[in-house]
């Protein structure tokens, strides 16, 4: 068997099997160089099919007629390897706490991708916690239950950010989806805390569950509400 990752459109194997292919090529709605590429990156029978305005089915019949000899095991290993992890990307961007944050960030014009932790044996995480906006590293936290100081009649939503994890991204994405209140989401910079609790060894911030006047003349650090919703701040980077 050929070596497949040194395989390209002009090796003479795939030549000779392009040939073949095109005896057939007017019953087919798809050329052999598109499928060779297709293949040679790792999509799935079903992506191509379509892409191809075809059945899985007839896409997999090509692969088998045409492509089999073409594929190593260890490019199909890949490929595979390939498939699985564009589902778990898929689905971590589009379900949970972090799908709804991703929906939101589309719907302001943002690009989103995943964050990517390579393990050892070859194996990889994606994260549910991280995300990329606009290029921008940002950590996500959600609240789902209130804080209310003991004497106090105002609730809050807590947040805590260790200095390790404030130091390696740009932004805290903050969702409070508590019940009774609507759901919110702050894009709060990592200037802005670094800042404001520059002397403390984390973060430990209280943000209000309404928008209500100060108590007291008392005011917090940090005013959470100029950061609702801002994905503005999170410019694109190269």
């Amino acid at each position: 068997m050929p070596d497949a990752k040194r395989l390209t459109l002009a090796s003479p194997e795939v030549q000779a099997a392009k040939r073949i292919f095109e005896k057939y090529r007017r019953r087919r709605s798809v050329s052999f160089d598109l499928l060779f590429r297709r293949f040679s990156i790792g999509d799935s029978y079903t992506e191509i099919a379509r892409d191809a305005h075809s059945s899985r089915q007839a896409i997999h019949q090509i692969c088998n007629l045409h492509f089999a000899k073409l594929i190593s095991p260890e490019q199909r290993e890949e490929r595979r390897r390939s498939r699985v992890l564009r589902k778990r990307i898929r689905t971590a961007l589009s379900t949970g706490a972090l799908g709804a944050i991703v929906k939101k960030a589309k719907g302001a014009g943002c690009t989103v991708n995943a964050v990517v932790h390579e393990l050892r044996g070859a194996r990889v995480d994606v994260s549910t916690r991280a995300v990329f906006v606009n290029g921008n590293l940002c950590e996500v936290r959600t609240a789902t239950s209130s804080f209310r100081s003991k004497h106090g009649r105002r609730e809050y939503a807590q947040l805590h950010v260790s200095r390790a994890t404030l130091a390696r991204v740009q932004a805290i994405i903050f969702s409070v989806a508590i019940d009774g209140y609507p759901k919110r989401t702050f894009i709060i910079p990592r200037t802005v805390l670094s800042e404001r609790y520059a002397n403390e060894p984390s973060v430990r911030a209280y943000i209000p569950l309404e928008k209500l006047p100060c108590y007291n003349g008392i005011t917090q650090r940090v005013d959470y509400w100029l950061y609702e919703d801002a994905w503005s701040l999170l410019k694109p980077r190269e």
